[in-house]
């Protein structure tokens, strides 16, 4: 079991907005386990491939999944990306007569999660996960397609977002 696919961060206190929308990422999370998934918080850790006590963790907001698992839980479960970061819009994809969604492109996605936490990790850069997650769909939104300068884009915005 994975245990690594998130940061420990301490339990937010309620005056805390980061830590407010913490809580509301963790309640989404659960909502997706319990209404969506329909199993244990055992199984859903299970199928996701991490530790139940990461799982607890995401739903009650002290830990985060990290960008990866998060493109993992809105594929997995047809949930939609902006729904689960931000509360906004229908949860699920297939949501009669919701808005449609516009078409992601996962594996673009995919590779400018991985791209912008590799260059984080290798410069030693922190960025709030809302920032992280705000950049990530700026990226996705204005350059997904152009994967062969998704590198050079993802360094200059962690530049300026240091």
């Amino acid at each position: 079991m994975d245990d690594e696919n998130g940061a420990d961060l301490q339990h937010p206190s309620s005056g805390d907005e980061l830590g407010r929308l913490r809580m509301e990422l963790g309640a989404r999370i659960k909502k997706v386990r319990t209404d969506i998934a329909k199993v244990s918080r055992d199984a859903f850790a299970r199928e996701l491939g991490v530790a139940i006590s990461t799982a607890q963790r995401w739903e009650d907001g002290v830990r985060e999944p990290d960008g990866t698992m998060l493109g993992k839980l809105a594929r997995r479960y047809e949930v939609r990306l902006d729904w689960l970061l931000y509360g906004e819009g229908a949860m699920q994809i297939s949501d009669k007569g919701a808005e449609q969604a516009p078409t992601m492109d996962y594996e673009a996605l995919r590779h400018i999660i991985i791209t912008l936490e590799r260059y984080q990790n290798e410069h030693d850069l922190a960025a709030t996960p809302e920032k992280k997650a705000m950049l990530i769909e700026h990226i996705h939104k204005n350059y997904g397609s152009l994967k062969g300068v998704l590198d050079t884009f993802v360094e200059g915005v962690m530049k300026a977002a240091a």
